[in-house]
């Protein structure tokens, strides 16, 4: 069976509760189609006997070694959980780490340092349930906002509930290269709850910067009518960037607090 056929396979298995093999099985389907390679290479990187790995995909075992399982969800770079269906692991979880692992390594790092910033600041301050980390960001000379470790706890209790429960973090802004829109101390709360509006403030990162620009959802091509979103700044509405260009959209301004 080749690789395509194993890939239709995986979506006519469904497993039942509790059956363990079957979503192994049906899970190395999926991963063996998405990382598109043989089973006798998969037998190799694993260091699994080739007549083992036959017998989980084709044949009727009824339980593998925990330490098989460990080698192929090395080798397809999942954890045993998503290998096997356990449930161990919530399905947040489970895309938290997919997306993870398309991210590049600097982003990565950032992200690790926002959960522990966070799960700090809540063990420290346990009562601030309305409040959020904000990042007292850097300015460069040429208006893009630097990434920055230093860190404040801001209170949000004083905004309605359907504005609050949007924020998930706070911007600082250091400089006055965003008025008058923003000035210097100025306080953005991001949230990405949905797909910013046609001209709504949207902080991205670009080569590890942040920048606060807007957004427009624009047909490019009239044969196709192919739609791409465009970023303008928003001092003079000047064509910034594509979506193309963008590394990850952080989130759109939703309230700002005046410094």
């Amino acid at each position: 069976m080749d690789v395509k056929n194993m890939s239709q396979l995986s979506k006519r298995l469904v497993a039942e509760p509790d059956d363990y093999m079957h979503s192994l099985r049906t899970n190395l389907y999926m991963y063996i189609g998405e990382k598109d390679i043989t089973l006798q290479q998969i037998s190799d990187e694993a260091d699994i006997p080739i007549s083992t790995l036959k017998t989980l995909c084709y044949g009727d075992a009824k339980d593998c070694r925990i330490s098989t399982v460990i080698k192929l969800a090395r080798v397809f770079h999942v954890s045993v959980d998503e290998l096997i269906g356990a449930g161990t692991i919530t399905s947040q979880t489970c895309e938290s780490l997919q997306l993870m692992r398309t991210l590049p390594e600097s982003f990565t790092y950032f992200v690790r340092w926002i959960i522990r910033f966070y799960r700090d600041m809540l063990i420290a301050n346990p009562v601030k349930e309305k409040a959020v980390e904000v990042m007292k960001a850097r300015c460069s000379g040429d208006g893009n906002l630097i990434v920055t470790s230093d860190m404040e706890v801001s209170d949000i209790s004083d905004y309605a509930p359907e504005v609050r429960t949007k924020i998930y973090m706070g911007i600082k802004i250091p400089c006055g290269n965003y008025e008058p829109y923003y000035f210097s101390g100025d306080i953005l709360y991001v949230a990405h709850d949905r797909r910013p509006r046609e001209d709504e403030a949207v902080v991205v990162c670009i080569a590890g910067c942040m920048w606060i620009l807007k957004s427009r959802r624009e047909v490019i091509s009239s044969d196709d009518k192919r739609v791409i979103t465009r970023y303008y700044t928003l001092r003079d509405d000047k064509y910034f960037a594509s979506g193309d260009d963008i590394d990850s959209v952080i989130g759109y301004v939703v309230k700002v607090r005046r410094g």
